[in-house]
């Protein structure tokens, strides 16, 4: 249980992350 956890977390934070880098290009792009 406390395995399928720390997957849970790191897939949360892996997606936030290519979010985040998603966003700054969009915006760097921009400009």
């Amino acid at each position: 249980m406390i395995e399928y956890s720390i997957t849970q977390f790191f897939h949360k934070a892996y997606q936030f992350h290519i979010s985040a880098h998603y966003k700054n290009l969009k915006e760097s792009g921009r400009q």
